[in-house]
C-alpha cells in the first residue's frame, strides 16, 4: 500500500494535477483582477469590450478565460469575441467624446486620455498612403507654438492614428461668430507660416478650417496633408490636388507665395462684418476681394495688395509681413 501510495506514476500524476489547478486559479484571478481595474478607469460598455477584446489578441489574457465573460462575471457586456473591429475605434487608453471632422483624410475626433485625463484630438487616416506618412513626418519635425503639436502615431486595423494637440475651435467658427478684428490672432498666423516656410516646407491648404483656436484663444496652424518641400520640387500640377478658394488658380510654381496668397485672402476675411450664415460672408469676402479699399485701412491694404499679386515671385514673404507690423 505505501509503495503505490508514493509510486513514481502516482507522485507524478497528483504533481501534474495540482500545477494545472493552479495556473486556472492564477488566470481566473488576474483575469477577474483587471475587470475590476478596468471597470474603475472605462465608464462605458463599448471602451471596456474593446479593450479586452486587444487583450485576448496580444495573448495577455488566455483564451480559455473567455468562459468568465460568458458567466455571471461580465454578463452585462455581452460576448468579447463578437466584437467588430471597426476601422475608427479609438479605444483604451482613450475615451471618445465628440466627432470634429471628417472628410477625405479620414476623421478627428476629440478624445480623453483615461490616465492623464487631458484632451487630444486623434486623427484617423484610413487606407493611408505615401502623403499621409509624410505629413505625421512633417508634424514631427515641428515645434512652434502657433503649430499643432503632435505627440504620437500608431497603425491599427489598417488605420493610421494621430495623437495632436485638442483645439476645440477653428479660425472659421471665430469668422462665424465674432465681429470684432484681432490683430494678434493675425500675428500669430504669421509667425507660424513663418516657421513653416523657415523649415522649407509649403502648407499648401492654409485657410480658415485649418487653422485653429485653443481655449484660450491661442492660433494652431494644422493640417498638413498637402504640405510639400518646395526645395525639391520647382513646379506643380493644379489637377492632382483639390481645388480651394485660397489658391491662386494661375500658379504654377512650388513656392512659399502660394501660402501668401492665402494668407492674404484670410486677413481680409477679419474684416468683414459678423454675417448669420455662409452664403453671405462668400458673397461678402467675394465683394471685398474685387474692391478691398472699402475694407482695408492704408495699412492693410497695402499688405492686402502685395500677397495677392498675380505674380508669384512679387508677393510678400512673412518675415516682409512681420517687418511692416512693426
Amino acid at each position: 500500500m505505501i509503495t503505490r501510495l508514493f509510486s513514481t506514476r502516482d507522485t507524478k500524476f497528483r504533481k501534474t494535477q495540482s500545477v494545472q489547478t493552479f495556473q486556472e486559479t492564477y488566470e481566473r484571478t488576474k483575469t477577474k483582477l483587471i475587470l475590476f481595474l478596468a471597470k474603475l478607469v472605462l465608464k462605458d460598455d463599448h471602451s471596456l469590450r474593446i479593450f479586452f477584446e486587444k487583450l485576448f489578441r496580444l495573448g495577455i489574457l488566455k483564451q480559455e478565460e473567455r468562459t468568465i465573460f460568458e458567466s455571471n462575471v461580465l454578463s452585462n457586456f455581452g460576448e468579447l469575441n463578437l466584437i467588430p473591429c471597426v476601422k475608427d475605434d479609438i479605444s483604451f487608453p482613450f475615451q471618445k467624446q465628440k466627432l470634429l471632422g471628417e472628410g477625405s483624410f479620414g476623421k478627428v475626433y476629440h478624445c480623453v486620455h483615461i490616465l492623464d485625463q487631458k484632451d487630444y484630438a486623434i486623427k484617423c487616416i484610413e487606407n493611408a498612403n505615401e502623403k499621409d506618412i509624410k505629413e505625421i513626418q512633417i508634424l514631427s519635425d515641428f515645434h512652434h507654438p502657433h503649430i499643432v503639436r503632435y505627440f504620437y502615431s500608431w497603425i491599427e486595423c489598417h488605420t493610421i492614428f494621430l495623437q495632436m494637440e485638442y483645439c476645440s475651435h477653428t479660425l472659421r467658427n471665430y469668422f462665424m461668430t465674432e465681429k470684432v478684428y484681432d490683430r494678434l490672432l493675425f500675428d500669430e498666423i504669421v509667425d507660424g507660416l513663418d516657421y513653416i516656410h523657415s523649415k522649407g516646407y509649403i502648407h499648401f491648404d492654409l485657410k480658415p478650417e485649418n487653422i485653429f483656436l485653443t481655449e484660450t484663444r491661442q492660433i494652431k496652424i494644422g493640417d498638413f496633408g498637402y504640405s510639400k518641400n518646395f526645395a525639391q520640387e520647382k513646379f506643380y500640377n493644379p489637377d492632382l490636388y483639390e481645388k480651394t478658394f485660397y489658391i491662386c488658380k494661375d500658379d504654377m510654381l512650388c513656392h512659399s507665395s502660394i501660402d501668401i496668397y492665402s494668407l492674404g485672402l484670410i486677413m481680409l476675411e477679419f474684416f468683414l462684418p459678423f454675417c448669420v450664415t455662409m452664403m453671405e460672408h462668400w458673397c461678402l469676402l467675394r465683394e471685398a476681394i474685387q474692391k478691398p479699399e472699402t475694407r482695408l485701412s492704408d495699412e492693410y491694404l497695402q499688405i492686402f495688395l502685395y500677397t495677392v499679386n498675380a505674380k508669384q515671385k512679387e508677393r510678400l514673404t512673412t518675415a516682409e509681413i512681420i517687418k511692416m507690423r512693426l
